[in-house]
């Protein structure tokens, strides 16, 4: 079975969303929002999943994390015309490239789980998988159900899916086949710190150091305070406003 946690997936979706039209303060606001997603994404992904994950955000300025975690980006596709332009596709979030690739367990809710691709089963569950490749957000709130993932028009989903393998989660991320962070200190990396608010700033070029604990933002500490006295602001501004 494969793990496609869809309450991760529709925030995934909101998020993204949220990326092209937040502006400003209200931006600031929620990037917490997203690296908390990005973490607990990280800390239930394989070790592939994690490596491609950097591979693909460390391509983005470093001073668009969190945010470049959940971003549509763009790309020059195939197909074109001699002499004409390629078309542009549509590149979904590097998130997804986590949340496809969750480590199953016992721990897993049941309602996440569905046919592993390559099995016979997994034939039928082929554009749900699609639907995340090429983020057609459409066709994914389709499969989504309260109750689980579910093939549109066959009504509810199955419930009585088989139990996950006793397959510990990979104890460790990846370090040296992730981006490079020669400035990191090591200790640090070794034994990572809580995740907390005031998220630790480790970037080694647009390189963003992440760790199975921690997604050590690119957002310094001097911007989480930033963000501290703005949300004061905000406030003391609806208060004189009252």
């Amino acid at each position: 079975m494969a793990v496609i946690d869809r309450h991760r997936v529709a925030r995934l979706i909101e998020l993204s969303a949220a990326e092209r039209t937040l502006k400003g303060p209200e931006r600031l606001l929620r990037e917490d929002d997203v690296a908390q997603l990005v973490r607990a994404a990280f800390d239930d992904a394989a070790e592939k999943a994690r490596v491609d994950f950097m591979a693909r955000v460390s391509r983005a300025p470093s001073s668009g994390w969190p945010w470049s975690a959940v971003q549509v980006s763009s790309a020059r596709g195939g197909g074109g015309l001699i002499g004409t332009p390629k078309p542009l596709l549509d590149l979904p979030p590097p998130a997804v490239l986590l949340l496809m690739g969750q480590v199953d367990s016992p721990e897993v809710d049941p309602t996440h789980r569905v046919p592993d691709r390559t099995s016979p089963e997994g034939a039928a569950w082929e554009p749900l998988f699609k639907a995340l490749e090429t983020w057609d957000t459409v066709t994914l709130k389709k499969w989504m159900h309260a109750s689980g993932w579910a093939q549109p028009g066959t009504g509810a989903p199955k419930t009585d899916l088989p139990a996950s393998p006793t397959s510990p989660p990979p104890a460790s991320p990846p370090t040296s086949s992730g981006p490079p962070a020669p400035s990191a200190p090591p200790d640090l990396l070794a034994e990572p710190t809580p995740w907390t608010t005031e998220r630790v700033a480790l970037v080694a070029g647009a390189a963003v150091v992440v760790t199975g604990a921690v997604v050590y933002s690119a957002v310094s500490l001097a911007r989480a305070r930033d963000t501290e006295r703005l949300s004061a602001r905000l406030r003391a501004q609806e208060e004189n406003g009252s």
